[in-house]
């Protein structure tokens, strides 16, 4: 029987249109022959190291081809990738790869002290391939690895239940943990990702986010195995994102809430200068958008069809909201994705009416197989079939989804239930509000009261009167945060997720009981 697994899309494309410009990074243009060479010049290198299937090799590079390289290489190997967050510490990495078996670790040159650093206590690891142009003394030159190794395909079967990553949780509710999923859930999410966002593979892709994160590295394989093409930026940057979707002719693009925000508040000459005309598909995703940011960009983007998700590491794309209903349904994130089945439970285990807040769980064939070596979490994340990351959701009367917030980020009150996402939606649209975060901080009568974190635009001022005024009539008087802070900035995970988490730390430290 013919398996599903990620590397056969790209060989295939290979052999339909080689010609056919494949992937774009800087000044850097590949085909689909010449990105499918390089790609068996690694696998091969790598399996005649003595890599075998089911080993792991992690990955520390900011976005580049390489790292494109390095999936579909890993893939068709059978060797399980594991992305690293190049924000993370040393003392990160050395945990991430050991926990996770790696034998071998691919990274960028800025890195190459690091990781030297670490060589002593990274035992297992044989392999070590540098990208970039120095000949290292102690690590191999990737390119002078890819040309002392064969072009044609890789042997060895590698199955559609063999796993093919590891990417450890962005940690906004906690220790990261390793997220093991196999070829046949991510590879069949892609047709119908495609069927269902009317993707084609005519259209061109801007990768504006880091690669080693869940939509990243989804939607970059997605474009890439049905022939799409690829155009990856090193970093977000909010002038060169909109200069590249002009000159590239972008046709869809991938950001979260944060990103679309830093480019609405660019100046109004700089916006009005670009030709986005070419952008049919918008995606937003991995974070809450809330409804002031989403109309400035149905307003700015005029060109393109928006399309919301939810999604995670764990579960893959869950929902989707649709064009058509994206100001019908406000703070919604859409019906189930093709394939998978939805249910919202209280702590009983009992599926709640209509219009009423449970814990989601899902059950479909795109979701994570466990924790890797983590028995304990992997057990509490699923009921059955059913397996949940404990966000918590509505359903309304016509099958559409909202979440609510994430359950540690609720907050109890003298006992009642307040989910912050929806007073971050108020203040957010206050006009001099840039970003925002509302958590529960302890308080001596109520248990938790609400605390406002307020990142105001540049040259604005606001006292935190104005900002509890601006919420009255807007919403109840007990959702109305009690206090208010001003900070410059707010903490983020790389993909652009607010850490209420690290926000939430500082308040609670030094308390015994951390509700």
């Amino acid at each position: 029987m013919k398996q599903i697994v990620l590397g056969d899309g790209l060989r295939v494309n290979a052999q339909n249109f080689p010609n056919k410009e494949a992937l774009v990074y800087q000044e850097k243009r590949f085909s689909y022959r010449e990105l499918n060479e390089r790609v068996n010049r690694l696998a091969n290198g790598l399996i005649s190291r003595g890599f075998q299937k089911g080993d792991k090799i992690s990955i520390l590079l900011h976005n580049c081809n390489e790292y494109v390289e390095a999936f579909f290489a890993l893939a068709k190997a059978g060797i399980v990738s594991v992305p690293l967050s190049y924000r993370s510490t040393p003392k990160d990495f050395e945990k991430t790869i050991n926990h996770s078996d790696a034998k071998g670790v691919i990274f960028g040159e800025e890195f190459a002290q690091t990781i030297k650093d670490l060589k002593a206590v990274l035992p297992q690891v044989k392999t070590f391939l540098e990208v970039g142009e120095k000949e290292g003394a102690w690590a191999e030159n990737y390119e002078g690895f890819l040309r002392s190794h064969a072009t044609e395909e890789p042997q060895g079967e590698v199955l559609e239940t063999d796993p093919i990553w590891i990417p450890y949780t962005s940690g906004t509710t906690g220790d990261p943990k390793g997220v093991l999923s196999c070829h046949r859930g991510w590879t069949l999410q892609i047709p119908l990702m495609s069927w269902d966002y009317k993707i084609h593979e005519d259209d061109i892709f801007l990768n504006t986010g880091p690669l080693y994160h869940l939509a990243p590295y989804f939607f970059t394989l997605t474009f890439l195995y049905i022939g799409g093409k690829v155009v990856v930026m090193r970093e977000f940057d909010p002038s060169k994102t909109l200069a590249l979707i002009e000159a590239e002719k972008t046709t869809t693009v991938f950001m979260v809430p944060t990103m679309f925000n830093f480019i609405l508040n660019l100046p109004e000459n700089e916006k009005k200068e670009r030709d986005l005309r070419s952008l049919r598909i918008l995606m937003v995703g991995a974070a809450p958008l809330l409804t002031k940011t989403k109309e400035e960009i149905l307003k700015y983007f005029t060109s393109g069809n928006l399309y919301e998700f939810y999604a995670a590491s764990e579960l893959g794309m869950v929902t989707t909201l649709k064009p058509e209903d994206q100001m019908r349904k406000i703070r919604c994130c859409g019906k189930p994705f093709p394939g998978v089945e939805i249910k919202l439970l209280d702590k009983a285990g009992n599926e709640v009416p209509r219009g009423e807040v449970g814990e989601l769980y899902m059950r479909g064939f795109n979701t994570f197989d466990e924790y890797y070596k983590n028995p304990e979490a992997t057990k509490a994340s699923r009921i059955g079939e059913w397996k949940t990351v404990g966000d918590m959701a509505k359903m309304d009367e016509e099958g559409f989804f909202y979440i609510v917030d994430r359950k540690k980020d609720m907050v109890i009150s003298g006992g009642v239930n307040i989910y912050p996402v929806e007073i971050d939606e108020v203040i957010q649209k206050c006009p001099k509000v840039l970003e925002v975060a509302v958590i529960g901080v302890p308080d001596e009568t109520w248990g938790e009261s609400l605390k406002a974190i307020v990142v105001l635009k540049p040259g604005e001022t606001a006292t935190e009167e104005e900002i509890r005024q601006f919420c009255e009539g807007k919403l109840a008087k007990y959702k109305i945060p009690r206090t208010v802070e001003f900070w410059s900035i707010l903490p983020k995970t790389p993909s652009g997720k607010i850490q209420k988490n690290v926000i939430r730390s500082q308040y609670w430290q030094d308390q015994k009981v951390k509700v």
